[in-house]
């Protein structure tokens, strides 16, 4: 079996693996479904017989019906005999693919709750390479029954939507310019989503070519590792990665070897969990060293994004005039508010109040429509009113409002991100994004 593989950030992951499995070639690795259609369109020949799609392939899609039914499109008229194999985990996706597996059984749909790993992904796909009674009907007689073009202007509407939509990807990548020399904070309290937060739109950051480098700072929790789990995995295999904060601050200069590297560009620079707090080499923390790894941090990166517990400014106070701008993330709920108001009354020094307060924007996480006060929502507005009355230590600016979701546990148990596998959240995140920078 000769295959192409679409699977975004995690085409590195596979790699290493898939090229492994006996009877299977890999031919080559694809990013995103859009962005692949340019490439089936101009391609000449490829010897192929099935395409491997995983949802990480579709991080741009606005429309996914337009896009698949547009890359089906293509891949007809370009192979006359080829098996799209489809590896789904999320419901959000599957409604929409089951038509076309459903119609169509070159279009094979698999689905798992679960997150598929390489172990998984390698039995089926060597079920497929062994079965010798799935034959071919051909992706080009079955498109015709997927979508009923009423008029012809459908038909006119429905490129048009594809042109601009391709325009769109176009700008998406190239939204910053890539001179900038950003730092910024994400803070809040435990449990308030900044680890979530910064991890998203570090992610959104990369992909917007912007050479981007996180640097977990929460010693105590190392939340962080929970979202990029492959961090953990490569510490099973390189030992000393363990110490990748405490090797960057005494030497930033060998952060090329001493972070983990998440995709092309973005970049990890964590403790592991096998390290202790106990451990005499975390004496090496401390504020002229910070100072440091930010500055050569700056120099060598678009932007670096610090995440860091809000009760850390007590010891590191110098931080806040060395950053661009702080990211404070609070829930609207009474609690998050209450205990936002005091950890940053408690955390921050008077004399850094005024410009904490310049520097600082509210970014409200998990936000929930339902969520009131006195029967009343808890709109932004209030929220910050509410928090202006409790004490005054944040203005009234913010950033952004990520809606609450079920899925954001889930980003954990799966290790992947909402900015990666959610149009809304893309969106969402985008935004925090550009007002912090």
């Amino acid at each position: 079996m000769k295959i192409m593989v679409i699977a975004g950030e995690r085409n590195d992951e596979y790699k290493k693996e898939l090229d492994n499995i006996k009877n299977i070639e890999v031919i080559g690795y694809l990013k995103y479904v859009s962005n692949s259609i340019d490439y089936f369109s101009n391609c000449i020949e490829i010897p192929i017989d099935t395409i491997c799609i995983f949802e990480e392939g579709l991080i741009l899609e606005d429309d996914l019906e337009d896009t698949i039914f547009k890359f089906l499109n293509i891949i007809s008229t370009k192979f006359e005999k080829i098996k799209i194999i489809f590896f789904c985990n999320s419901k959000e996706y599957l409604d929409e693919l089951q038509r076309f597996s459903n119609e169509n059984k070159d279009f094979i749909l698999l689905y798992d709750e679960e997150k598929w790993d390489i172990e998984k992904i390698k039995k089926q796909l060597i079920r497929y390479e062994t079965n010798q009674n799935l034959g071919y009907t051909g992706l080009k007689h079955k498109l015709k029954s997927l979508f009923k073009l009423k008029k012809e202007e459908d038909k006119v509407s429905l490129e048009n939507k594809i042109a601009s939509n391709k325009d769109r990807y176009s700008l998406y990548d190239n939204r910053y310019s890539t001179g900038i020399r950003k730092v910024i904070v994400i803070t809040g309290h435990g449990n308030s989503g900044k680890t979530s937060t910064a991890a998203n739109i570090a992610m959104m950051a990369a992909k917007q070519n912007l050479n981007t480098i996180i640097v977990d700072f929460d010693i105590k929790y190392r939340g962080m590792n929970l979202y990029f789990n492959e961090f953990g995995d490569k510490i099973n295999r390189q030992q000393d990665l363990a110490y990748s904060l405490v090797r960057c601050l005494v030497k930033p200069e060998t952060n090329e070897f001493n972070s983990f590297k998440v995709n092309e560009n973005l970049k990890l620079i964590s403790l592991g969990y096998t390290i202790s707090l106990k451990d005499k080499m975390l004496e090496v923390i401390n504020i002229e060293r910070l100072i440091g790894l930010i500055s050569y941090l700056r120099k060598n990166f678009n932007l670096v994004i610090i995440d860091m517990p809000i009760e850390e400014f007590k010891k590191y106070r110098e931080i806040i005039s060395l950053v661009d701008s702080i990211g404070v993330c609070i829930s609207n709920n009474m609690h998050s508010m209450i205990r936002s108001v005091i950890d940053i009354r408690d955390s921050i020094n008077e004399k850094d109040l005024e410009l904490f307060k310049i520097k600082a924007k509210t970014i409200i996480t998990k936000y929930k429509n339902n969520s009131t006060y006195n029967g009343i929502q808890l709109t932004q507005q209030l929220m910050m009113e509410i928090i202006k009355n409790l004490d005054d230590i944040l203005d009234d600016q913010v950033a952004g409002k990520i809606p609450y979701s079920d899925d954001f546990n889930q980003q954990i148990d799966t290790g992947i991100l909402l900015s990666t596998s959610n149009k809304e959240f893309q969106t969402e995140y985008i935004d925090v994004l550009d007002n912090l920078l």
